[in-house]
Parts: C-alpha cells; sequence; structure tokens
C-alpha cells in the first residue's frame, strides 16, 4: 500500500526507525570518504608545491654556478667547497655545503668591498656530492633527494675557454 493511501485511510505519513537509521548511516559513510579523499588531496597538494620549490631551487642554483663558472678565471675545490675567481672585474664566489644547507657567498673587491650571500632551499635530507670533471674547467654537482634515490640530479658547468 503506498504512503498517499494510507494517509487517507487515518494513518500518519513518515518513515520508519530503520529507514532513518540507514540513511544516516549511508549520509555519515559518504561524509567519511569524502573527509577522508580532502585529507589526501591536501597531503599531494603540500608535497606536489614542496617539491616545485625545491626544483625552482634547484634551477635557480644551476643558472648561479653555470653563469659563475663560465665567466671564472681560476676555480678550486677543497673540502666539499667551491671557489671560484676572477680578475677583471675583481670577485671571488665560494660554493659550500653545510648541514645540508647549499649555500653561495660571492665578494668583489671595491672599496668597500661588496658581499653577497645566496642560501639555496633544497631538500635538508638531500645528498649533494661535487667532482671534478675535469680538474680545474669542469665540475658535476649531484643532488640526491631520499625520495628519488634512483634519480639524481645532476649539473654539470664548465669554464669558457680561453682560446
Amino acid at each position: 500500500m503506498s504512503r498517499i493511501q494510507r494517509q487517507t485511510n487515518g494513518s500518519k505519513l513518515g518513515f520508519t526507525l530503520i529507514e532513518v537509521l540507514l540513511v544516516l548511516v549511508l549520509v555519515s559513510s559518504l561524509l567519511a570518504g569524502v573527509a577522508g579523499l580532502l585529507s589526501l588531496v591536501r597531503v599531494s597538494n603540500q608535497n606536489g608545491s614542496s617539491r616545485s620549490l625545491h626544483r625552482h631551487e634547484i634551477r635557480r642554483f644551476a643558472n648561479d654556478l653555470r653563469r659563475d663558472m663560465h665567466s671564472t678565471q681560476n676555480a678550486g675545490m677543497s673540502n666539499g667547497e667551491l671557489t671560484l675567481t676572477s680578475e677583471d672585474p675583481s670577485w671571488e664566489v665560494v660554493y659550500r655545503v653545510e648541514d645540508g644547507t647549499l649555500s653561495r657567498r660571492k665578494q668583489n673587491d671595491a672599496d668597500p668591498p661588496v658581499v653577497s650571500t645566496d642560501r639555496y632551499g633544497i631538500d635538508g635530507e638531500a645528498t649533494i656530492d661535487l667532482e671534478w670533471l675535469e680538474e680545474g674547467s669542469e665540475i658535476q654537482w649531484t643532488i640526491t633527494s631520499p625520495d628519488r634515490s634512483e634519480d639524481p640530479v645532476q649539473i654539470v658547468a664548465s669554464r669558457r675557454s680561453d682560446s
């Protein structure tokens, strides 16, 4: 018998307790699923933003390194530190890795000397290595992130040839 027919017979129109409870259970399950999905999207967005920032900082580091290495006249490496110098104009740039932080310090010999320092926001848990490919003229930096250990970023920079 339909609900409309029951109303005409004098009985009240409504839902049974079982129907109401079933709808509440279904709605609460749906809301729990949506809340979990939103949490997953938020975490994924944060990870994506963090990786994007690290890629941007690596790109900025690579551009600075290549520009400095290209215009240097002398390059030396000791204790994980790369020192680049030039005589005309006179300047010195030191790239250093300390406690997982990569920094660049540039000083010119003007009067008074101008010193600038850059820090690159590369993943603090990344492994950063540098090695000569060709002593004094071509260097390779390798940045290995813990979550992408099979695919490290390699940056190669070389001096301009003197010819």
